[in-house]
């Protein structure tokens, strides 16, 4: 991330919602679980809930499954001088700097070395 979309992602999490925290709930009858998806397939689903229980719904257990659209992390409304020292300690913890990108890892190639 580019020090403008850790900016972006502060002030409106909506934006850009990261793989692995989007919400779900799981409706059962009259009663919903919230969280997130963990795992997830055409019989099954695996919700983490927000005290980081894991649940087991089987597809006869629950009628619905809703994809919510809002971010679980509330927006940031910080005075300007701790918005950028926000900014700056978030960027400084990878290395990023204004205008630069995260680099992505290497992947490995050829065969593992043994030690």
């Amino acid at each position: 991330m580019t020090v403008s979309e850790i900016r972006e992602s502060l002030l409106d999490p909506d934006a850009r919602i990261a793989p692995g925290y989007q919400m779900v709930s799981v409706l059962l009858g009259t009663k919903s679980f919230g969280g997130f998806a963990r795992n997830r397939s055409n019989f099954d689903i695996q919700l983490q809930t927000f005290d980081g229980a894991l649940h087991l719904f089987h597809a006869g257990d629950f009628t619905e499954i809703r994809e919510e659209k809002h971010s679980p992390m509330p927006a940031a409304h910080l005075a300007p001088e701790v918005e950028r020292d926000l900014i700056a300690y978030l960027g400084n913890l990878t290395g990023v700097h204004s205008g630069e990108t995260i680099p992505k890892p290497e992947r490995p190639t050829g065969r593992p070395q043994l030690l």
